[in-house]
C-alpha cells in the first residue's frame, strides 16, 4: 500500500472518530468495569427477527422501511423510552370525510 493511500485512509479514520466521538464506546472502560462489551446477542436477535419477516414465503412480509423501523422500536423499548415516544401526537391531516367515516378517538391513538 502506498504512503499516499495510507495517509488518505488515516485521515478518513480521524475524521470519522472526530465526527462520532460522542457515540463511540470505550470498550476498555467497559471491560475493566466488568460490563458486557459485545453486541452480538442484540445483533443476532434483530437479524433473526427481521429475517423471519423478510423472506418471500411469509404471507405478511415487511417492507424495507418497516424492517428498518423495527430495530428502532426494539431499541426504544430496551432504553425505556418507547412509552414516551408513543405519546407524541403527530399532526394528522384532517380528511374531508363524511362524519360516519371519521375515526373515533381510540383508533386515532392506535394509529
Amino acid at each position: 500500500m502506498s504512503s499516499a493511500r495510507l495517509n488518505s485512509l488515516g485521515q478518513q479514520l480521524l475524521t470519522y472518530i472526530r465526527s462520532n466521538r460522542t457515540a463511540l464506546v470505550d470498550y476498555g472502560a467497559r471491560y475493566r468495569a466488568g460490563r458486557r462489551i459485545s453486541t452480538s446477542l442484540a445483533d443476532s436477535a434483530v437479524n433473526s427477527m427481521v429475517a423471519k419477516r423478510m423472506v418471500k414465503s411469509q404471507q405478511m412480509r415487511w417492507s424495507t422501511s418497516g424492517a428498518h423501523l423495527m430495530p428502532q422500536v426494539r431499541a426504544a423499548m430496551v432504553n425505556g423510552n418507547l412509552r414516551q415516544l408513543l405519546r407524541h401526537k403527530p399532526d394528522l391531516p384532517t380528511l374531508p370525510l363524511h362524519p360516519i367515516f371519521q375515526p373515533t378517538l381510540p383508533l386515532l391513538r392506535a394509529a
